[in-house]
């Protein structure tokens, strides 16, 4: 689940000439909540750079590649004949992730 994702662009846009590439920065941040009763949620972040290319008129081809943080924490159980022991996993997934669209 993405929250807030918000883009800053590096060059400020001039009326008089449109740039056709146009590089930025973006962050999306919020919290992940889990389907299952066995986990919980965690803290999403997804900084990334990229650049947006002009293709026509309105239409603008946007890249970007980023850095993304999900952490997650899971509640285990284990029985056997002898003892049952419960205990917490905590997951941190780190990734580069490659984003690539069309914004019109």
């Amino acid at each position: 689940m993405k929250i807030l994702p918000k883009k800053y662009f590096l060059i400020k846009k001039s009326k008089k000439a449109p740039m056709r590439l146009t590089p930025y920065i973006e962050c999306s941040a919020g919290y992940g909540f889990a389907l299952s009763r066995e986990a919980t949620g965690g803290i999403y972040v997804n900084p990334s750079i990229g650049v947006s290319y002009s293709l026509y008129k309105r239409l603008r081809l946007m890249m970007s590649v980023g850095y993304e943080l999900q952490k997650l924490e899971r509640l285990k159980r284990i029985d056997n004949e002898i003892a049952g022991v419960e205990f917490s996993e905590i997951f941190t997934h780190n990734l580069i992730s490659i984003k690539i669209g069309i914004e019109y």
